[in-house]
């Protein structure tokens, strides 16, 4: 069956005007991981209030694809664990992630895709998320972000933006 997903994005932090020629990310000042909590990045303190500022717009511009793509529930592939006892005593770590019940080819719903989305970003979990031929989301290495859909998804491309993410059109699978 032909991919439906005629819309792709990648979706980060970083702003495009700072690639070069191949698409490579130039500025090397930046955080790339939660592990950087508390570390003077670019000369700024980088808190715990600034990466949850990001992370919620990262996992608030997931819902609003989802629900400009008309999709209310999502299956996982290829996923893989990396929670270890060491992460249960972080201060990113929750309960919550501990209810969760996820393996391959399970469908998860709108509530659950926030948590995975989370547990991914603060990297205790990485998995692929998808909605048959219709949707998907991939996260990448850095912060990065992927989305494809078969809708254009002109008000959630609005959303992440007003959030301070960028949006570029993609070319992957």
């Amino acid at each position: 069956m032909e991919s439906q997903k005629n819309f792709k994005w990648r979706v980060t932090k970083y702003n495009p005007a700072f690639r070069d020629k191949n698409g490579i990310y130039t500025l090397t000042d930046e955080w790339t991981c939660p592990s950087e909590i508390g570390n003077t990045i670019n000369g700024n303190p980088f808190t715990m209030t600034e990466y949850q500022r990001v992370e919620k717009a990262y996992i608030d511009s997931v819902q609003k694809f989802m629900e400009e793509s008309n999709t209310g529930s999502l299956t996982i592939s290829e996923i893989e664990y990396y929670l270890t006892e060491e992460d249960r005593k972080s201060p990113l770590y929750k309960e919550e992630f501990e209810q969760l019940s996820l393996q391959n080819h399970s469908a998860v719903t709108t509530n659950e895709v926030r948590l995975i989305c989370q547990m991914i970003l603060r990297n205790f979990l990485w998995c692929n998320l998808d909605h048959k031929d219709e949707f998907f989301v991939k996260f990448g290495w850095d912060y990065y972000m992927y989305i494809g859909s078969h809708a254009p998804c002109p008000d959630a491309i609005h959303f992440a933006t007003r959030t301070g993410l960028f949006v570029e059109e993609w070319e992957g699978e």
